[in-house]
């Protein structure tokens, strides 16, 4: 994973290597996609309550790969709460527990890659549509990403049914009760794409 990553110039997230190592990654997600979205939604409410919200966010890391017939790995997706839409909730007074279920609607596909050689056979089409399959099977509104402005990558996320936002354009998550923004960091000229549900 880490090789195909760096493909993209990304590198894997430590906490996400550590979940993924643990064997935690995505339990909180397999336990809603198990059991119903109330069952995934419990181990959110019960870190917040304890005042530990941030603990909960772990189990919801999607990490989605695509492996060949001889074991080589073709294509990795990786998708996490946005922290930063938790921090920024609680930092704008909504109170932890809405913070936590309002982060719970929001997916953020931080990491994407093909290898080279597996390039054009649909595999990336395939992650990405199983990832937005999965998280409306979830009830999340917002499924989104950035990539850097100029990578030519528009036409591509056009095609996979996302909107396609204008260099500087945040996200308005007030619809979810969070009178925040996701937004790019100014120094880096990126652009964002959406799919809301």
């Amino acid at each position: 994973m880490t090789g195909l990553l760096a493909l993209a110039d990304i590198s894997l997230d430590p906490a996400v290597g550590a979940v993924i190592k643990a064997g935690t990654v995505a339990s909180t997600l397999l336990l809603g996609l198990d059991h119903g979205t109330d069952d995934m939604l419990r181990p959110l409410v019960e870190a917040a309550a304890a005042g530990n919200p941030d603990d909960a966010m772990p189990g919801l890391v999607l990490v989605l790969v695509a492996e060949g017939r001889d074991g080589s790995l073709g294509g990795v997706l990786q998708a996490v709460p946005p922290t930063n839409v938790l921090a920024d909730g609680v930092e704008g007074g909504v109170p932890v527990l809405n913070a936590v279920l309002g982060a719970a609607k929001v997916a953020k596909i931080r990491a994407f890659a093909v290898a080279e050689d597996a390039r054009g056979m649909g595999i990336g089409e395939t992650l990405i549509r199983r990832s937005v399959g999965i998280y409306r099977q979830l009830g999340y509104c917002l499924v989104y990403g950035q990539f850097p402005t100029g990578s030519g990558l528009e036409k591509y996320y056009s095609r996979q049914g996302f909107t396609v936002l204008d260099e500087g354009q945040h996200i308005d998550l007030s619809r979810l009760g969070l009178p925040i923004h996701i937004r790019t960091d100014p120094s880096e000229p990126e652009r964002l794409f959406v799919r809301w549900h």
